[in-house]
């Protein structure tokens, strides 16, 4: 059986929670962590480099909501599967155009329900 590596974005409350339950759940381990401020200095077009191919295969999205969408939609156009939280995007037409990010992307987008 192979291992799922998941990335984890943030540095909350909420991503220490999943890095908790990654580590618990066999078959899974917790690969990159990057803090807000990690994304924050990155930008919109660097947060594509932050993971390289092998680094994960899917990344959960704890930011927020000032970075959580556009961290999401560049994670998926790079073919990563993104977990991010639903009360993370700031509209409706967030949620939109992620569905279209998925859509473009070979990935596959889960909303969760937070803690």
């Amino acid at each position: 059986m192979s291992t799922l590596r998941f990335a984890i974005f943030g540095d909350s409350l909420l991503s220490r929670s999943r890095c908790t339950a990654i580590q618990e759940h066999p078959g899974t381990e917790v690969g990159p962590v990057l803090s807000s401020k990690d994304v924050e200095a990155a930008g919109e077009r660097g947060i594509k480099d932050m993971i390289t191919p092998g680094d994960a295969e899917a990344a959960i999205i704890a930011l927020p909501p000032t970075l959580a969408y556009s961290t999401s939609v560049a994670l998926l156009e790079t073919g990563l599967h993104v977990l991010v939280d639903l009360s993370a995007m700031r509209s409706v037409e967030d949620i939109v155009n992620l569905r279209a990010a998925e859509r473009t992307s070979r990935a596959v987008l889960k909303f969760t329900g937070g803690l």
